[in-house]
């Protein structure tokens, strides 16, 4: 998460320092958890961003609420 892009998610390659993906929406909080071969982002918005390691993009899961 970043403070430079209103709380952006990003992922970088890390050979080259280029930026692979960044998340859409802004965010004020989240909590960050490994999950062996993928990260889960839950934002304060109660959606769920799970994302494999080395994906060249984000996917977002809505909360039960809409």
């Amino acid at each position: 998460m970043s403070h430079m892009r209103m709380g952006q998610f990003f992922s970088l390659d890390v050979t080259s320092g280029e930026e692979v993906w960044a998340s859409p929406a802004a965010r004020l909080n989240a909590v960050v958890v490994a999950l062996g071969n993928r990260v889960a982002f839950l934002t304060d918005e109660a959606r769920l961003i799970i994302v494999p390691l080395g994906a060249a993009s984000v996917r977002s899961y809505p909360n039960a609420n809409g």
